[in-house]
């Protein structure tokens, strides 16, 4: 694909974007990094559009911000009925897989049950029960996170679901409860809960309203925040899915295998409905580093933690540089990998150190708005 000249402008509205994955499948695939101009262009790593744009100020005079996540896409490491619940799901879901990767997902299944009985029946806690851990990290550089939860509730299954319940146990700060109960006392210390919808949900506002209705019904209250389970998004359809289930504040927009800037940018900025042309009552806060793609040595860029730093670091000052958000994503489950959790712990020093202000995807999304003088819901851009 040639690429035009785009404007700042129609980047941040998703028209080159739109143009980009015009030929791809969404239903089944979500492209990474390696369709993007930036990466052609060899300017992934660098918010190029920023210094166009108005730089923010933030809380505290700090330089820069730093918006933590965590997507919670399990909950317990040994649970027959989480397992039993996947080989359920697999089955039902036969038909949107090849027969080889069926045959995978089976056997992985049943291999998984039987490894799962045997660790029910032998003591000590499970090692992802360790929940707290990460508000007692952020707690130490005076920040929330916002931990994104997937509804137990759905219409459409697939096969990337997870198979958690809300009336699941867990253990949270050396107390059994349920997930849901987890859930309340993370919301009730003061960290936000969003919703991580199922990958069918991304151009369908009902079912995303659905599902951020089930959450709602365990908060007490609204849901604000969203981020997509996989990143499954479409930009010509998901933002007004988002809009249109009353969610206020995205931040699905990054990687799965590399880090840095899919859109150019650190800052946030409003979305845009290319259809109807015109702007959402919607802020991306957009996704830029995650564990998976730093760390993980079967896909994306496969580092050890010392490489990982270093990247982190080059990042860091590239946002900082423009006074931008650097958003971080960290996996839950990752509390029982010692290397990964420290990173965590050292990177939310090192932030701390260079002058950020922390703060969760609402806190982030708020003082935007509060500053920003073209945030109207709505309102047409200027199509310069």
């Amino acid at each position: 694909m040639r690429d035009r000249a785009y404007s700042s402008e129609d980047i941040l509205r998703g028209e080159r974007e739109a143009t980009m994955l015009d030929d791809i499948d969404l239903d089944s695939k979500v492209p990474d990094f390696g369709y993007s101009p930036f990466n052609r262009s060899e300017t992934l790593y660098r918010p190029v559009l920023d210094p166009e744009r108005e730089s923010p100020t933030w809380p505290g005079d700090a330089s820069f911000a730093v918006c933590l996540t965590h997507d919670v896409d399990t909950v317990t490491e040994h649970s027959i009925r989480q397992t039993y619940r996947r080989l359920v799901n697999t089955a039902r879901c036969r038909e949107q897989l090849s027969l080889d990767a069926y045959v995978q997902k089976v056997s992985e299944s049943f291999l998984r049950l039987g490894y799962d009985t045997i660790k029910s029946l032998q003591l000590g806690s499970d090692p992802l029960h360790q929940y707290e851990r990460w508000l007692n990290i952020e707690s130490s550089v005076k920040g929330t996170s916002t931990f994104f939860f997937i509804a137990d509730e759905r219409t459409a299954r697939h096969h990337t679901d997870t198979h958690y319940s809300f009336s699941d146990t867990v253990v949270f700060d050396q107390e059994t409860m349920t997930v849901g109960e987890m859930i309340r006392e993370i919301d009730d210390r003061g960290w936000e809960i969003g919703l991580h919808p199922t990958w069918p949900s991304y151009d369908d506002p009902k079912e995303l309203e659905r599902q951020k209705s089930r959450l709602e019904s365990v908060l007490d209250h609204e849901v604000k925040s969203v981020r997509q389970h996989f990143l499954h998004y479409d930009i010509g359809q998901t933002p007004r899915a988002h809009a249109d289930a009353g969610f206020q504040y995205d931040s699905t927009l990054g990687f799965n295998d590399n880090v840095g800037f899919r859109f150019g940018t650190s800052y946030p900025w409003q979305l845009y409905d290319l259809e109807a042309e015109e702007s959402l009552p919607l802020i991306e806060i957009p996704l830029v580093i995650q564990d998976n793609a730093l760390l993980n040595q079967s896909k994306g860029l496969r580092l050890d933690v010392e490489t990982a730093f270093e990247y982190v670091k080059q990042i860091a000052a590239e946002v900082k540089s423009v006074g931008g958000v650097l958003t971080l994503l960290w996996h839950p489950s990752s509390i029982s990998n010692r290397e990964w959790r420290s990173l965590y712990t050292r990177v939310l020093e090192y932030l701390k150190e260079e002058g950020a202000w922390f703060g969760s995807v609402r806190e982030i999304g708020e003082h935007w708005k509060q500053q920003s003088d073209v945030f109207s819901a709505g309102a047409k851009p200027d199509r310069r």
